[in-house]
Parts: C-alpha cells; sequence; structure tokens
C-alpha cells in the first residue's frame, strides 16, 4: 500500500512539473511597475514599425495612457515594438552615445501611431499557398557558402546579413539534411530556402545563387497590425495538471482511508 500511495505521489509531482515555465531570455523593462503588474496581460511581438504620427512624429510615454513623455521620434524611423498591452506598443530604442557607450530609451506609444514594417511573418501570411516543405532540393550543393546574402524574405529590398555557411555545409547540403526547412519559387523561377533559426537569426537565402544580390524587389503591400490573441492551447497543460492533482488526491485519500478502516480496534 506504501508503494502505490508513493508512486501517486511521484505521479503528482511530475505532472506539476509539466507545466511550462515562463522564459526569462527576452528583453523587458528593468524595475517598470506598469509592466510588472501587467505582465500576464502582455502580448510578445518583436517586430518592427515605422513611426506614422498624424502629427509628423510619435511620443512614446512611460505608461500607456500616461502624462510623462519619455521621447519623441520623427515618422520613418523603425521603431521595434517588443510588447503589446490593449492598443498600445513598448518600444525601446538602443542609442550609441560614444564609442563602446550605449543609451536605453523605452516607452509606450499607440499602436495607431506606427506602421507595420513587410518582414517574414508578413511574407509567410501573404504567400502561405505558395510555400512548401523542404524537400532536399538544395541537398548534393557543391557551390560557395563563404559569403550568402540573407534575406528577411524574399524578394526584400537588400540583404539583412551577410554570412558564412561553409562550416555548416552537411548539416545543409547533406543527404537528409533538415535545417532548411521551406521552399518558396519566386516569379522568376528562382527557389529560395528558409532557416527558421540559424544562430539567433531568420533567414532567406537563393538556393540557385546563394551568394549572389542584385535579386529583383518584391513590391510589397502595406500591411495592417493586429495585435494577437493568446490562443485557448495555453491553458491546456494547467486544466490537464489540476486534473491529474485532484485524481491523484482523491486516490490517495481512498487509499489511506481504506488502509485505516483495515487496522484492529483496540
Amino acid at each position: 500500500m506504501k508503494r502505490i500511495g508513493t508512486c501517486l505521489l511521484a505521479l503528482m509531482i511530475l505532472a506539476v512539473l509539466a507545466v511550462p515555465a515562463r522564459a526569462d531570455l527576452l528583453w523587458e523593462p528593468y524595475g517598470d511597475n506598469f509592466f510588472e503588474r501587467h505582465r500576464d496581460e502582455m502580448e510578445l511581438v518583436i517586430r518592427d514599425f515605422l513611426a506614422n504620427g498624424e502629427d509628423g512624429f510619435v511620443t512614446l510615454w512611460d505608461t500607456p495612457g500616461g502624462k510623462k513623455a519619455v521621447a519623441q521620434y520623427e515618422n520613418g524611423k523603425t521603431l521595434c515594438v517588443y510588447n503589446t498591452y490593449r492598443d498600445w506598443g513598448l518600444i525601446t530604442v538602443w542609442e550609441e552615445t560614444e564609442p563602446g557607450g550605449w543609451h536605453e530609451t523605452y516607452g509606450w506609444t499607440p499602436l495607431a501611431d506606427l506602421s507595420l514594417v513587410y518582414d517574414n511573418i508578413s511574407f509567410q501570411e501573404e504567400y502561405a499557398d505558395e510555400i512548401r516543405p523542404y524537400r532536399g532540393e538544395f541537398s548534393g550543393y557543391q557551390g560557395s557558402l563563404d559569403q550568402v546574402n540573407a534575406y528577411e524574405y524574399p524578394g526584400a529590398p537588400e540583404a539583412k546579413d551577410q554570412l558564412s555557411l561553409e562550416y555548416n555545409r552537411e548539416e545543409i547540403t547533406g543527404p537528409g539534411a533538415a535545417v532548411i526547412k521551406q521552399v518558396f519559387t519566386d516569379e522568376e523561377g528562382l527557389t529560395w530556402g528558409h532557416i527558421p533559426y540559424y544562430y539567433g537569426s531568420n533567414i532567406w537565402f537563393c538556393l540557385d545563387d546563394p551568394c549572389g544580390s542584385g535579386f529583383p524587389v518584391r513590391q510589397v503591400p502595406v500591411v495592417e497590425y493586429t495585435p494577437p490573441q493568446a490562443p485557448a492551447a495555453d491553458y491546456v497543460p494547467y486544466i490537464l495538471v489540476g486534473g491529474v492533482v485532484a485524481v491523484t488526491a482523491g486516490l490517495l485519500y481512498w487509499f489511506y482511508a481504506r488502509q485505516r478502516s483495515r487496522k484492529p480496534t483496540e
């Protein structure tokens, strides 16, 4: 009987440990009371927007709807929104103050004063029906991978990075390689490969000419940004754990009650 009880307790502990922990590796405003109070209402974004205020600039405020202005930026400046709270975006700007020195400015501005920059997420949404899983289209490539031009999406105006894939050649071009997850063939017949995560970066590169440049620039639409909604599936682990804990507690009570009832009365 003790062995059964021990197993049930172990099951309950494992169920609790199965609940996903909050990742603390992402940037957050240090010591910001508003952020801490409303942490569970924040939606993670990390996407670039352009300042597009009616008055020719946008103002960053200390809190959503706050009265203390933190900074102002002229229209056209690229601003990264890390989190959203209702219809407000949390923006962080890093500016070099002196050689080797940086200054961080963060604050809130209405999402209505921002225009979303067309990016990989926008591209994936627009061309979802034409993007297909990678099936070895780049396998056996023998050309150079020393200076691969990486783009935000196929047909982006310019490369966002230039990197070497040479030391990972086998992972990328070898039989059964799975680093490239998706491919897309553009209007010019060029095939592009998508690596969702490569040393912290999301990249597309031309499989036909990895080190090439000067590709046709894609005409992109103006994208209206819709704040993300937390999926209902996020609550499933907690519901399951709650069920396991309740059932385990009930079984423990039944087993121990039964054990006590079998003891001879004095």
